[in-house]
């Protein structure tokens, strides 16, 4: 029983954690206006993050590029 719900909890453990990884942000320089895709999140001071994370750097382009703030 104890062998069962450790697998079963490492398991969750492996598939919550990359379900909710974000690889890349879409940034906006507040004085500039200007947007970029990092890697990093944005702290809110130097860059501001526009929407949310994206797990491929192709799924933060997209979104950049729909988004009215980076045009």
């Amino acid at each position: 029983m104890l062998r069962k719900l450790l697998l079963i909890g490492a398991v969750l453990s492996l598939t919550g954690t990359t379900a909710f990884a974000a690889e890349y942000f879409v940034a906006q320089k507040p004085d500039t206006k200007g947007c970029e895709i990092v890697s990093k999140k944005p702290d809110g001071k130097e860059m501001i993050q526009l929407g949310r994370g994206h797990r491929t750097k192709l799924g933060a382009e997209i979104a950049m590029k729909a988004t009215d703030k980076c045009k």
